[in-house]
């Protein structure tokens, strides 16, 4: 009799060990895992940003969505096996309850992260199938004459300007501009193959005008 409660108990504290190594490595996996998800939930806030109304800009973001998935499928089956045998062992009651908590978290995390994904998923191929439906912009139509091709080359350039208060260009008359806060009228012509201003008794290019007299 002594000898076999002796190996009992060598049994059950070998047994106790192994228990006690297994939540050990669960807990490790989960800490791993928990913060895996943090960047996850980082990227996703990311993907989470309004659909812009432009078809080239929905394809890039229909294939970054899918690199963001390439990269899920490394450690998702991990994932999933690891919640599987979790599950198991609560059913079994042989979990240990300090790491009941957090695996509830992870899991409720993981599925909410999974539902997001399917979700917006759902709403950027819904948008992307919207745009590819609506007829291609019509090319704006080419400058005929000198005096539309001076005008769209004035608005290009002032357009350009990103200061807070836009610098403002207006056409008086044709191939006559006031700009900025100037109240003087500036004659505006094509010259060989330059647009040109001019400037007190001379001309000088529209560009490095605009450099003088708007800030940006």
């Amino acid at each position: 009799f002594k000898q076999w409660y002796q190996r009992r108990v060598r049994e059950e504290q070998e047994s106790l060990k192994g228990t006690v190594d297994n939540m050990v490595e669960i807990k490790s996996k989960i800490d791993f895992y928990q913060e895996w998800m943090d960047d996850v939930t980082k990227e996703c806030e990311q993907l989470n940003s309004d659909l812009p109304n432009d078809l080239g800009k929905i394809r890039k973001l229909v294939d970054k969505f899918y690199g963001f998935l390439d990269q899920l499928k490394s450690q998702a089956p991990f994932l999933n096996d690891l919640l599987g045998q979790c599950q198991q062992w609560e059913n079994e009651g042989t979990l240990a309850n300090d790491l009941s908590g957090d695996v509830d978290e992870l899991r409720e995390g993981w599925n909410g992260i999974c539902q997001f994904l399917d979700e917006r998923f759902t709403e950027i191929r819904a948008k992307q199938l919207e745009l590819a439906k609506q007829p291609a912009p019509k090319p704006a139509r080419e400058p005929k004459t000198d005096g539309e091709k001076v005008d769209l080359e004035v608005q290009n350039k002032v357009a350009s300007c990103c200061c807070k208060n836009k610098f403002k260009c207006e056409m008086v008359s044709a191939g006559k501009y006031k700009f900025g806060e100037l109240a003087k009228k500036h004659l505006v012509r094509i010259l060989r193959t330059n647009i040109v201003i001019r400037v007190g008794g001379g001309w000088e290019t529209l560009e490095t005008f605009l450099n003088l007299h708007d800030p940006c």
